[in-house]
């Protein structure tokens, strides 16, 4: 159970008595706080040979298997603690929590450590067992005071039964040893809304949301709260923030119907208006004589495409000419004069609408394009829309592109390589991160961007090279321009990757969580030798680790350069949900058509313990899913931050799966080069050539001639 909580008046005290004793309902194992682990000489080469086989068949995806040679493991030698420990954590993956419980009863017979007593507690805490979990994690708590996830299932339990002054007294204990675990706010704004605090309430999930952006559980949760206290409009913020970041949900859409409209006058459900305020002052436009030029899509979707819009205001800094794709000169516009492009209708054929002042007005059924007169002119253009994903407001270099593309206005932006690797740098990576991680990330951006334009070619079906969405690589133009972006696009000009002579493929993402995944162990991803899975620096482990090492590492904050620090967010590293299995259930049983879901199993991992594969199971049929970004988006409300993560199933009184409890590392699919690794590369004295090194081995650097170009 992940909480069965009643309303009540939590009790304003300064100072704690004694916790509360629950009375055992059943007789607590006889634990040996002096007994040892079996010595690693004992084990024989048979037993090694199991214990390798174990391991190989969980990550591989054959957990059943994996459980039998466990279980062969321990027949040969009884005191074999890795070989306990290891089946307990697959078994609970497999729902098995009574087998899962007595296998960890019998790695505390052979160690009774803090975390294995944890462990168990938590077992039998998911079991119902609340008297037995309670001595569990006193035990622990008695050989390690600091350890935090025992003191959150001593919460737990005193949630269970009602008793929030105790549970918020653990959570604290638990916050002290481990401040970034987002569960502990988020269990505390869960007590303080059964009470009917809900000012306090709101503050926990808000602290949530801050400290995680991506936990939209707890984000919803923060809605619903504003509209039970009628703050209708920061409810209405807080589901639009959610459906801006591509997670809508028809059950908010209802809920925000029935918000009394005069709350939400004027405000972001109301289509947004065209404001002209003077363009900042901005340098020059970098060199770009003999420089590639790309096509980049403006305004795409989360898969690249144009997105759905009917009209585009746009204006310039200079005087500019408007010309079709057949060369003839439509109009002539002056500086900073506002132009609007709208969709027009003549019967079956959708055309260009193009007005501007005095009294420009003509149609076109060609594509358009806008051609500044000054070369280091900036034009803006908005795209106003009801719904906050779909607003457009972009200042950028070039020349700009209108046309129709499936009935809707499709934009791109024609702009020379430099000065787009100038506008990506920062909207991908801080613009406060050590400058030799950002240098590596400018040889990547131009590396991609020409790699997706000359090989790949994956929007040529759209009519452009890349697109500006996570989908390429994020463009934001003139916004994301500054002195330093400048400085380490000038010191890389003309940089690139190469494998055996050809543009290498320099993907990335935002942080690993500790090791990279290998390219080749995705489905689908194919086997390209750069892309090689490694260690992020720290404690050196032997990878693939055990199930058991697994769950630990991820539930720590071990050293990495990836790891938290004053230029990486924690939440980027390790980050927890807690997701309702009714919402998954009926998202999963939309999307994947398998009836009320009944379990959910990760099979297959890489080395780096990202999940590969995951077995959904319903009451109408099961499904595989094997795609990286699908796994990702189909379980929780919102996208998980990554496929490196370890989950517990909890159930309600009547034993019902409730809840899905994860716990994760990294952000993103973890292949190619580690954002947040190149970060702490740098800082510890590493320069660009190196970090791209230790991520792309065999790559090299190449400086491209723009002179022959010219």
């Amino acid at each position: 159970m992940l909480f069965i909580l009643v309303i009540g008046q939590l009790l304003n005290c300064k100072s704690f008595a004694s916790p509360p004793k629950i009375a055992l309902s059943q007789t607590s194992p006889n634990h040996s706080l002096h007994s040892l682990p079996a010595p690693r000489s004992n084990i024989t080469p048979k037993i090694q040979d199991l214990l390798n086989q174990a391991q190989a068949l969980y990550y591989k995806g054959n957990l059943s298997a994996a459980v039998q040679s466990y279980r062969e493991a321990t027949q040969k030698a009884p005191r074999l603690l890795e070989a306990w420990l290891n089946g307990a954590v697959i078994l609970e993956t497999l729902g098995r929590e009574k087998e899962a419980k007595k296998w960890y009863q019998k790695a505390s017979s052979v160690n009774p450590s803090s975390d294995i007593e944890t462990a168990l507690g938590w077992c039998e805490l998911r079991l119902g067992q609340l008297s037995l979990a309670q001595a569990a994690f006193n035990r622990a708590i008695s050989e390690n005071s600091k350890n935090s996830y025992a003191h959150l299932g001593m919460s737990r339990i005193y949630i269970d039964n009602h008793n929030f002054p105790w549970a918020l007294h653990e959570l604290k204990s638990a916050a002290k040893s481990n401040p970034h675990l987002t569960l502990i706010p988020f269990y505390e704004g869960e007590i303080y809304q059964r009470e009917k605090r809900l000012g306090k309430a709101a503050d926990f999930y808000q602290k949530v949301v801050s400290a995680d952006s991506y936990f939209v559980e707890a984000q919803e949760k923060l809605a619903r709260v504003y509209l039970k206290e009628g703050q209708y409009l920061k409810a209405v913020s807080e589901f639009e923030r959610i459906n801006g970041s591509g997670m809508g949900n028809s059950k908010w859409k209802k809920i925000l119907n029935l918000i009394p409209s005069q709350a939400v006058h004027g405000f972001a459900l109301s289509p947004s208006h065209f404001y002209h305020w003077l363009m900042p002052v901005f340098s020059k436009p970098l060199p770009s004589t003999g420089v590639p030029v790309l096509r980049i899509g403006i305004g795409t979707d989360h898969l690249g495409r144009p997105e759905k819009r009917s009209l585009v205001a746009f204006y310039v800094t200079s005087g500019f000419t408007l010309k079709d794709s057949t060369g003839k000169t439509l109009a002539h516009g002056n500086s900073n004069q506002i132009w609007l492009v709208r969709l027009s209708h003549r019967g079956r054929k959708t055309l260009l609408a193009i007005s501007g002042p005095p009294n420009a007005r003509f149609d076109s059924a060609y594509p358009l394009t806008i051609f500044p007169e000054d070369p280091n002119a900036l034009i803006k253009l908005e795209s106003p829309s009801r719904l906050p994903q779909l607003i457009l407001a972009k200042v950028l270099r070039g020349e700009i592109e209108f046309s129709v593309f499936q009935k809707n206005i499709r934009i791109v932006n024609t702009i020379d390589l430099e000065n787009y690797t100038q506008g990506v740098v920062a909207a991908e990576m801080p613009i406060r991160s050590p400058v030799e991680a950002l240098k590596a990330q400018a040889v990547l951006v131009r590396s991609e961007a020409l790699f997706l334009k000359k090989i790949w070619r994956r929007h040529k079906k759209q009519g452009y090279d890349l697109c500006d969405r996570e989908h390429c690589q994020v463009y934001s133009g003139v916004h994301a321009e500054s002195a330093l972006a400048r400085r380490v696009v000038e010191e890389t000009k003309g940089e690139i990757l190469t494998y055996h002579g050809r543009i290498a493929h320099g993907i990335y993402s935002a942080d690993c969580g500790g090791h990279t995944q290998s390219g080749e162990e995705l489905s689908g991803w194919g086997k390209i030798p750069y892309w090689k899975g490694i260690a992020d620096g720290g404690k050196k482990r032997n990878w693939p680790l055990s199930p058991w090492d697994l769950n630990q590492w991820l539930l720590s904050w071990p050293e990495a350069f990836c790891a938290p620090s004053s230029n990486v967010d924690p939440s980027h590293y390790r980050w927890s949900r807690v997701i309702s299995i009714k919402s998954l259930s009926q998202k999963i049983s939309k999307k994947l058509r398998i009836g009320p879901l009944r379990s959910v199993i990760p099979l297959k991992r890489s080395v780096s313990g990202n999940v590969n594969s995951v077995l959904f199971i319903g009451s109408r049929g099961r499904a595989i899913v094997r795609d990286e970004l699908k796994i990702r988006n189909l379980l929780g409300i919102g996208p998980l931050r990554s496929t490196l993560f370890v989950f517990n199933t909890e159930y309600d009184k009547k034993g019902r799966p409730e809840f899905l409890v994860f716990h994760g590392g990294g952000w993103g699919h973890g292949v190619g080069m580690c954002q947040s690794g190149a970060m702490g590369r740098a800082r510890a004295g590493q320069n660009y050539k190196q970090i791209i090194q230790a991520y792309f081995p065999g790559v090299k650097i190449k400086k491209l001639d723009y002179l022959k170009n010219k």
